[in-house]
């Protein structure tokens, strides 16, 4: 928009001009910036580790999970959420829509991440927008123990991918999720964890062979599978996938016992990747996100912070985001969303008034003592003042394996000595939440 203000007969000192005038025209140009902004939703669900995955079928309806056994759902756009299902003993883990009606819910099974995790059922469904689920009772081939990625590819075709400590296996349906085919894929990797079709042929599948990310590639369905990327440094594996466009593609590398995380890209479609380093490798990177081929995100779930990246990769920046944040839903190309310890929106227009950030003075977890440690170590916090106290220790992979404190507590400092002797050597971190602050340790345990 453009205003042009016309000045007559502007009469400048004698000494300068005497007896003229000058024609002015200030030109003021007034553009309306809309600067994309990620926004924490205000109502969002909370999830006592992350909410794992989120999917919208538009730019309202979406549905989110997690591994407390929670299916969320929102028709605003994340403005408000209900909460749909309750189910104790069951890690819900992926989710997707063919449309407002039909979808479909994948469960780790026992014996991959919690072990309050009973339920056997692999992948759920429901037809009624997700108010009642049921388990999926058609699935032929290889049995599926569990389901770590669901990817929606036309208004029939699905694949589905699991699991993250193995068995793994491949699932596709091809006549909207009423039958689904499974593939035995444990002689090629012990790990997947996402998949990404561009079409109902060609796509991608990711996860980890022997401490070593990988990628497979089919362009015939799933018949064949190439081994299109082996990490040629050992540790970890590969978390979560991003395409921007159908070229450019991310995903994410989670460093492991190595703790070399790192970041591989192709442009190429899937065919050739190759790796780009983050700032820090001591990290922990699960969720990637990009909304264009430039410029994305990583959240790292250690130590809970996050880099973004506008040259492709090629150089990072912390920024102030979901540090949990696993799972990156692009709706268009102006919105998009991540689910993590709580729900964030990217956005043209502001969804919510973000208040000051508050500061937690005098609250603090110190780092344990020893560490490393064999089978004990000490962990100390202090708190300034009451509230309820939610101290957990994790293993790498994002697994409970001990509830150290779940009680409301006085102002003051505590201290609890751990063990967990029957796990094996590596890395496992500590997670305090009190009175909204939230803090993470790494500790080391080495087998002697």
């Amino acid at each position: 928009l453009i205003f042009i203000y016309f000045i007559s007969s502007v009469h400048l000192k004698e000494s300068q001009m005497k007896n003229s005038s000058i024609l002015i025209v200030f030109v003021f140009t007034f553009c309306k910036l809309q600067a994309q902004t990620w926004q924490e939703l205000p109502n969002a669900p909370a999830a006592q580790f992350v909410n794992d995955d989120i999917f919208f079928i538009n730019d309202n309806i979406g549905w989110m999970v997690n591994l407390d056994g929670f299916i969320y759902k929102t028709i605003d756009g994340g403005d408000t959420w209900d909460t749909l299902i309750i189910q104790p003993g069951t890690a819900f883990r992926s989710i997707g829509f063919f449309d407002e009606m039909n979808g479909y819910c994948g469960n780790l099974g026992p014996g991959s991440w919690i072990t309050e995790t009973t339920d056997t059922i692999p992948l759920y469904q429901t037809h009624d927008g997700g108010t009642t689920w049921t388990p999926v009772t058609t699935i032929t081939g290889a049995p599926p123990a569990g389901i770590c990625g669901i990817n929606i590819v036309t208004d029939s075709v699905a694949y589905a991918v699991g699991r993250y400590a193995g068995p793994t296996v491949i699932l596709k349906t091809t006549d909207a999720g009423q039958t689904w085919q499974s593939t035995d894929f444990s002689d090629e990797t012990w790990s997947l964890i996402d998949t990404y079709f561009f079409s109902a042929d060609t796509g991608i599948v990711v996860g980890g062979n022997l401490s070593r990310a990988v990628i497979y590639y089919t362009n015939n369905g799933g018949t064949t599978w190439d081994k299109v990327f082996n990490n040629p440094e050992t540790g970890g594996w590969h978390w979560k996938i991003s395409f921007p466009s159908r070229n450019v593609g991310y995903a994410s590398i989670e460093g492991g016992f190595a703790d070399d995380s790192k970041v591989a890209k192709t442009t190429d479609g899937g065919l050739t990747w190759e790796l780009k380093p983050l700032i820090n490798p001591d990290i922990d990177v699960t969720g990637i996100g990009f909304i264009n081929d430039s410029t994305g995100w990583v959240g790292c779930w250690y130590p809970g912070i996050d880099f973004m990246t506008t040259d492709g990769g090629d150089s990072w920046t912390e920024v102030d985001l979901d540090p949990l944040f696993n799972r990156f839903r692009k709706v268009n190309e102006t919105t998009a969303f991540i689910c993590g310890e709580s729900v964030w929106k990217l956005t043209t227009e502001p969804v919510a008034i973000i208040e000051p950030e508050k500061t937690y003075t005098g609250y603090n977890l110190k780092q344990n003592h020893p560490n490393p440690f064999t089978d004990k170590t000490t962990i100390t916090y202090t708190i300034p003042e009451a509230g309820f106290v939610n101290l957990r220790v994790f293993d790498f992979g994002g697994r409970t394996v001990s509830r150290v404190v779940e009680a409301y507590q006085q102002a003051g400092t505590y201290s609890y000595e751990i063990d967990i002797p029957n796990l094996a050597s590596g890395n496992f971190y500590c997670k305090i939440s009190v009175n909204g602050f939230v803090q993470r340790i790494k500790m080391v345990m080495v087998k002697e």
